[in-house]
C-alpha cells in the first residue's frame, strides 16, 4: 500500500457507530509506522451503504483534520476500510507461458499474468478496486515468489473485489470532502484477517468473526489466503440491548460492564463478583456472563449457521473461529 519512504496515508475504518482513522508511513527498515489517529461518532452508514451520507462526511472531516493537526505534517492519499457486505468477490484464473529459451521469470512475466488473469469485463454498474492474490504457481507447483526462478508455466489465482460505481462515487466524495486522493478502497474483514490470523491459520482454514457496532463482519480464510466475506446485520449494539431487556438494566449500563466484564471464561472467583446493584437487585459476573452466552447460542450463533449456508461457505473450519 505505501510505495516509498516519502508516502503518507491516512486510513479511515467507516464503521456503523464511528469512523476512525489513522496516519501510517513507511519506516526505513520497510515496515510501517504510526504517527496519530483519532475517532468520531456517527451513524451515517450500514454495513459500507450510506444512510445518513452527510453525517459521516462530516465525521471523516472531524477525524482527518484532528489527525492532520496531531501530526503536523500532510498526506498524500486517503485508504478506505468498510465491511464485507458492498463488495462483490470474484475469483479468477490466469497463465502465462514462458516463451524464452531457458525459462527463468522475470518481472515483466508477472506483469503480463496478472494482466492477462483480471476480468475483461464486469457486470453493468460495477468497478474492478482490488486484487488479492490467492496463490502463484511454477509448472504447477505453489511457490511464494516466482522471479528468478525456472520454469515454463507460470499460474495465478486470483480474489477480484467488485463495488458496484454508485458507491464507489460516494467514496470518493468523501475523499474530496477530507481534502485526500481516494488511495484504495478495502474490505476490512480480509485484510483485519491478513493481520491477525497466523500462516496455519490462513492456510488450513479459519474463519474470522469481526465484531462492529450495528453489524458482524465474516471472512474465510483457507489455503493462505481469503476466499469470500459478508456481514451480518447484527452486531455488538444489539447484543448490548438484548442483555439490558432481558437484565432489565440501562443500555448505557451494559455497554460498560461489557466492556469491563464480558470475557467468556471465568474462575470461580470471578464468577461469584459482584459487578452491579440497583437497589436489592444485585448482579455477579458469572450471572452477565450467562446471559451473554445465552444470547450468542440463540439469536448470533443460528444467524451465522444459515448465512454460511446460504453462501455456500465451508462447514467446517480446521483452524477454528478466531473472534476480533
Amino acid at each position: 500500500m505505501l510505495r516509498d519512504e516519502e508516502e503518507v496515508l491516512v486510513g479511515l475504518d467507516l464503521g456503523t457507530t464511528e469512523i476512525r482513522g489513522v496516519m501510517a508511513v513507511k519506516t526505513p527498515t520497510g515496515g510501517v509506522g504510526y504517527r496519530a489517529w483519532a475517532k468520531a461518532p456517527h451513524a451515517g452508514m450500514r454495513a459500507g451503504w450510506p444512510v445518513q451520507w452527510e453525517e459521516t462526511r462530516q465525521a471523516a472531516r472531524q477525524v482527518v483534520e484532528r489527525i492532520l493537526a496531531e501530526a503536523g505534517t500532510p498526506a498524500h492519499g486517503l485508504v478506505l476500510g468498510v465491511g464485507g457486505e458492498p463488495f462483490r468477490l470474484q475469483p479468477r484464473r490466469g497463465s502465462h507461458r514462458l516463451g524464452r529459451r531457458g525459462g527463468v521469470v522475470r518481472r515483466g512475466d508477472l506483469q503480463s499474468l496478472y494482466r492477462r488473469s483480471q476480468s475483461r469485463s464486469l457486470p453493468p454498474g460495477y468497478r474492478r478496486v482490488g486484487t488479492i492474490e490467492r496463490a502463484l504457481y511454477l509448472d504447477g507447483e505453489k511457490v511464494g515468489h516466482a522471479v528468478g526462478r525456472s520454469g515454463q508455466v507460470l499460474e495465478v489465482a486470483l480474489l477480484e473485489l467488485w463495488v458496484e460505481e454508485s458507491l464507489l462515487q460516494h467514496y470518493q466524495g468523501l475523499a474530496q470532502e477530507v481534502g485526500l486522493p481516494l488511495a484504495s478502497v478495502l474490505a476490512h474483514p480480509l485484510t483485519t484477517g491478513m493481520l491477525l490470523l497466523s500462516p496455519e491459520q490462513r492456510e488450513k482454514g479459519s474463519l474470522l468473526v469481526d465484531f462492529g457496532g450495528g453489524h458482524t463482519h465474516l471472512a474465510f480464510f483457507t489455503e493462505g489466503a481469503p476466499l469470500d466475506a459478508l456481514s451480518l446485520p447484527w452486531g455488538s449494539l444489539h447484543l448490548s440491548a438484548q442483555i439490558a431487556r432481558i437484565l432489565g438494566i440501562r443500555f448505557p449500563d451494559v455497554e460498560r460492564l461489557k466492556v469491563r466484564f464480558g470475557a467468556l471464561q471465568l474462575t470461580e472467583e470471578e464468577r461469584e463478583q459482584r459487578i452491579y446493584q440497583d437497589g436489592e437487585m444485585f448482579l455477579s459476573r458469572g450471572q452477565f456472563v450467562e446471559v451473554i452466552e445465552s444470547v450468542l447460542r440463540r439469536q448470533w450463533l443460528p444467524s451465522l449457521r444459515e448465512a454460511l449456508r446460504l453462501r455456500g461457505g465451508p462447514e467446517t473450519f480446521p483452524q477454528g473461529v478466531v473472534l476480533a
